[in-house]
């Protein structure tokens, strides 16, 4: 009997996190058939909303102090299956390393006015492409190699110029790095990624609505000065 393929998930970003357990068993040419083997597969999701609007605040642009600005800066991640140091799984997907380049992920900018509607269909067509300044952008990593929750560091850096990059054109932040700090950021623990599930981290805060935070420090996310990047270890190199 021929192998069949079949595909998981979906391409909609809007679908979320998503859980398979599969059940599979082979058959042999004389119709042997072995026992069933089991496995699980998980798309789980981060979505970072960057919004402006504060819900019952006086001032609507919150978010003036995180304005990460110009058409190659964007959002990354590193992070662990800890909230501090170095993962302790093999092959985890991120790490906190600076100097392993494979281990920091890049978020997907999808713009915020295409998810006005409960159940829109939202696929790479709605990747916002142009300039990111200030305004609605929800970021997306999507990952399917997790199984434990993952705990992220939100940062911001460049993307890696269109020619010349001395590293070719491997995605991880080429300067302008600079982390997220405040807010909701020393509470990482409460904004895992859990394998299957979809985690929404939000940094709308203000003078109502979102003015009191279990995490200890208050206020807007805000950005540290930004630092060179280290040279990557990771990277098969000439």
């Amino acid at each position: 009997m021929a192998n069949a393929n079949f595909t998981l998930g979906t391409t909609n970003y809007n679908d979320g996190g998503i859980e398979y357990n599969i059940r599979a068993r082979a058959t042999s040419t004389g119709n042997t058939q072995s026992a069933y083997a089991f496995e699980a597969a998980y798309r789980s999701v981060l979505v970072f909303s960057k919004q402006n609007a504060v819900a019952g605040a006086g001032n609507l642009n919150q978010n003036d102090d995180t304005n990460i600005g110009g058409g190659l800066n964007r959002i990354w991640i590193r992070g662990g299956n800890t909230t501090a140091g170095s993962p302790t799984i093999p092959d985890f997907p991120i790490s906190r390393d600076g100097e392993l380049w494979q281990k920091v992920k890049l978020l997907t900018p999808i713009s915020g006015a295409n998810f006005t509607a409960t159940g829109s269909t939202v696929t790479h067509a709605n990747i916002f492409t142009g300039a990111i300044g200030n305004g609605d952008y929800l970021w997306f990593w999507v990952t399917w190699r997790i199984n434990v929750p993952a705990f992220v560091d939100l940062h911001v850096g460049t993307l890696p110029p269109a020619a010349g990059d001395t590293y070719g054109t491997y995605p991880a932040p080429r300067g302008n790095i600079r982390q997220l700090y405040k807010a909701y950021v020393p509470g990482k623990e409460h904004y895992a990624v859990h394998p299957g599930r979809t985690t929404v981290v939000e940094n709308r805060f203000g003078d109502t609505a979102y003015r009191f935070f279990h995490d200890g420090e208050h206020g807007n996310p805000d950005l540290t000065s930004a630092v060179t990047p280290l040279p990557p270890r990771d990277l098969d190199l000439p």
